[in-house]
């Protein structure tokens, strides 16, 4: 992230943990986005986490943690998949999206059989 962002303040300890916690410990951080960001251990999600004052912000509209999906190491849409302000609010919509996935990761979809079954 220094290499990258050599100007973006240290990232405070609570975010250090939240990274940590959630598993976003890999620094994607490069020069031409718009501030550090860091990727899920599977790849499949990058966490931006925009300077901390709003006014040092590029575009100042943006909350300070967004999360995006990924499909071949690209966003898939600009529109985060949530965002908040702050490290705590984060944490708790983030926890909670997490379950919410979870739970639809593991509902089994029914199977079309192709054909109608016989009438009585």
């Amino acid at each position: 992230m220094k290499k990258e962002f050599p100007n973006f303040p240290l990232l405070e300890e609570d975010v250090i943990r939240l990274l940590q916690v959630i598993g976003f410990v890999r620094d994607d951080s490069w020069h031409n986005e718009i501030c550090p960001s860091f990727l899920s251990d599977s790849g499949e999600w990058k966490l931006m986490v925009d300077h901390p004052v709003r006014s040092c912000r590029e575009f100042n509209c943006n909350d300070r943690f967004s999360l995006y999906q990924l499909e071949d190491d690209q966003i898939i849409s600009h529109e985060p998949i949530l965002s908040a302000e702050n490290v705590e609010d984060f944490s708790t919509k983030f926890s909670a999206w997490r379950d919410t996935k979870k739970i639809q990761d593991k509902v089994v979809k029914p199977r079309r059989s192709g054909f109608l079954p016989d009438g009585p």
